[in-house]
């Protein structure tokens, strides 16, 4: 497929139901990103605290944090953007034109699904009243009225969190278009805008540090953002990742161990002791599964319980590609590869 300038509806509806399934394909690892520690109620299961018939957990509210009611994360977040992408999949199949696509977006409200993501989706149809097309200038003025829509239950002390994260993506892809960028060049640069803000969690945020984790909402908004730009790249979408059946239970104390695998295209000159640097904090952040080094990049993996702080680590070093957080698997990891 080659690269798009622009979507009509028929492609918007095309890119919005590949979109879900690759959340959908995402959202078990997600939920578990995003689950409490065994030793506390999950909100809508628990009728001591839900009240009796309380039986399902309630829609994320705007800034993507979690009720009162759990103070780690709320359960369900993978599949809560999953069920947001798929409604709106399933609504634009009857869209005729780009009006009618917009209406589709901004009808958009929080029903079981993620409401800081049904805001981002609410904002980007506002963005494309009266537009010819789905164009850079559409979707940067989208992501910027995402992210003021937003602000307002942001109180700013959740870096790398939902709220923070559109807002950084907002910027790159202002950013990009002010500099004459493209669909695609919007796309990106909102993406890697977005996954320095995400990396900033861990290291700032003492909730996120506590766990080691990112938070789970941002991850799989930006694993949207991330699809946009390969689908309309004509790129291969984000792969699914391996089968949960099998995996791990939390380790003692609640920690889960995932896998974090990606490209990194290293920056600087010296790349021989960027790598031993990273293979190093790797090592001892975790179980080193494959470290591949080429000239243009390094393709890197790392089984952990520390995901947020891997993350960190690659971005001091270079600027990661195809990133991928997965539960770990049973068992060994594979073979340490060094080349």
């Amino acid at each position: 497929m080659p690269v798009a300038t622009r979507l009509g509806p028929a492609e918007l509806a095309e890119f919005v139901r590949s979109s879900a399934r690759v959340v959908e394909d995402h959202a078990p690892a997600l939920d578990l990103l995003a689950s409490v520690p065994d030793d506390l109620p999950i909100p809508g299961t628990d009728p001591s605290i839900d009240g009796p018939g309380a039986t399902e957990p309630e829609a994320v509210p705007l800034d993507g944090r979690p009720s009162s009611a759990s103070s780690v994360a709320s359960p369900g977040v993978g599949t809560q953007l999953a069920v947001s992408l798929g409604d709106v999949a399933s609504r634009l199949d009857g869209a005729s034109d780009l009006a009618a696509a917009a209406d589709v977006l901004e009808a958009t409200r929080p029903a079981g699904g993620h409401g800081g993501f049904d805001a981002v989706v609410q904002a980007l149809g506002t963005a494309l009243r009266n537009a010819d097309s789905v164009d850079a200038a559409r979707v940067a003025i989208g992501l910027e009225l995402a992210a003021e829509a937003l602000a307002p239950a942001d109180d700013g002390s959740h870096p790398g969190g939902f709220a923070a994260v559109v807002a950084a993506t907002a910027a790159g892809a202002l950013g990009s278009l002010d500099r004459g960028g493209s669909l695609l060049d919007v796309l990106v640069a909102a993406a890697d805008d977005g996954l320095e803000e995400l990396e900033r969690g861990p290291v700032l945020d003492p909730e996120l540090a506590e766990r080691g984790a990112v938070d789970a909402g941002a991850a799989g908004y930006l694993l949207f953002v991330d699809t946009a730009a390969a689908w309309v790249g004509g790129d291969p979408l984000p792969s699914p990742p391996a089968e949960p059946a099998g995996w791990t239970a939390p380790m003692p104390g609640g920690a889960r161990r995932f896998v974090v695998a990606c490209s990194v295209e290293p920056r600087g000159e010296n790349h021989l002791e960027a790598s031993d640097w990273l293979e190093s904090v790797w090592h001892e952040l975790g179980d080193l599964v494959r470290f591949e080094r080429s000239a243009a990049h390094w393709d890197v993996e790392v089984a952990t319980s520390l995901p947020g702080a891997a993350i960190e680590a690659l971005c001091e070093i270079g600027r990661p590609r195809d990133l991928r957080i997965d539960l770990a698997p049973d068992g060994p990891t594979g073979d340490h590869v060094t080349s």
